[in-house]
């Protein structure tokens, strides 16, 4: 009798299983009861699916990027470094002193230079008292001549000569400046000034003892800054875009904004393909521009640079809080679902989403808005 009841309770009890498994394999929404503690404590806290308008930004650091910025060189074969006048961020006007040097000849390629010199002017003035010469031959011949024929073919002569001496006087344009150069490097070998040719900020001078017994010729000894001109570029923000505004933040740190502006990018290299290591370094490093009233109203020196840009904005986008969204694998697909709250049960509801962020999921299909969702307690 006791086998039997055994038996019948084993059999209803298969029965009820194959019934409940077949239900599951019908719908993918399944439906579970929640049953409350004796202390009637929730075991789960909702939360509401909303429309809004959903973003995604780039968050980057920047700092202030400098186009009108000029180095400044000694452009003279066989220069010698002094001394140095200037600070760095010290500020100077054009024409101010900037450092002395000297310049090294030998006494031979003196001698050269002064014998090409005086072998020039020699030859130079030889040839203007021959040209005179030869004008003032033809004037008086003309006043001697009776023959209109005559007269009129040695004036033209006598014009085509002042030509010539006209022409060889423009030359000494170049004698003159070969003693210049000549008088110039006997001064820059005693010493000579580096004289700014810019306003702007000092940027980075050199130390003399950098260059202690060596040349410094064609070496960038400084450079002079135009600090009133200035760009943002941001640093590892690939997905800048050209043309996007921007939102600027000066402050000590991200959660100590002092000011914000509002700027726009005008240079991105994702414009141009590049191939070279050294342009793949700056790949992702963006200008961005601000207003000129910016500029003077806020120092940019002062503070650190935050850049948030939008790349992606959806209007009337149902949203989820992230923390009511989980997953479960179904071979090697990943599914997202929900805990929809209906009625005091929960229903697993499965969602599509192409876009999420840490704290919300934009939801493409499985839920409304308006319905609660359950954020269920680990």
């Amino acid at each position: 009798m006791y086998r039997a009841r055994k038996t019948a309770f084993l059999l209803l009890a298969g029965l009820l299983l194959c019934s409940c498994g077949k239900e599951e394999q019908k719908s993918e929404v399944l439906l579970y009861e929640v049953k409350q503690k004796d202390n009637k404590e929730e075991q789960f806290e909702t939360t509401k699916v909303k429309k809004g308008v959903y973003e995604e930004s780039v968050r980057a650091n920047g700092k202030l990027y400098y186009p009108d910025e000029a180095d400044v060189s000694i452009n003279e074969e066989r220069a010698y470094l002094d001394k140095v006048y200037v600070k760095n961020k010290q500020k100077v006007k054009k024409g101010d002193v900037l450092a002395l040097y000297h310049i090294k000849t030998s006494k031979a390629s003196l001698e050269k230079k002064k014998l090409l010199m005086e072998q020039a002017r020699s030859q130079f003035d030889s040839n203007v008292r021959s040209k005179q010469s030869e004008v003032l031959a033809k004037e008086k011949s003309i006043q001697t001549m009776a023959s209109a024929a005559e007269k009129k073919l040695a004036e033209i002569e006598l014009k085509k000569l002042k030509q010539e001496y006209s022409q060889l006087l423009k030359s000494e344009k170049d004698i003159k400046s070969q003693e210049k150069e000549y008088a110039d490097l006997l001064r820059k070998q005693k010493g000579a000034k580096l004289v700014s040719e810019y306003s702007g900020t000092v940027i980075e001078p050199v130390s003399p003892s950098e260059y202690e017994d060596t040349t410094v010729s064609g070496e960038r000894l400084m450079k002079i800054r135009n600090e009133n001109d200035f760009l943002i570029q941001a640093e590892d923000a690939g997905d800048l875009r050209y043309n996007m505004k921007v939102k600027i933040g000066l402050g000590s740190t991200t959660d100590d904004i002092a000011h914000t502006v509002t700027g726009r990018v005008i240079s991105t290299d994702n414009l141009s393909s590049t191939s070279s290591e050294e342009e793949e370094e700056t790949a992702t490093e963006q200008l961005i521009s601000v207003s000129s009233k910016d500029k003077k109203k806020y120092n940019f020196k002062k503070y650190n640079i935050y850049i948030t840009g939008v790349t992606l904005s959806i209007k009337d986008a149902l949203m989820v809080d992230a923390k009511a969204v989980y997953e479960e694998l179904e071979g090697e697909t990943t599914k997202l679902y929900v805990m929809l709250v209906e009625n005091g049960k929960l229903h697993k509801r499965y969602i599509v989403s192409n876009y999420k962020q840490d704290t919300k999921y934009l939801v493409n299909q499985g839920v409304e808005e308006g319905q609660t969702l359950a954020i269920l307690k680990e």
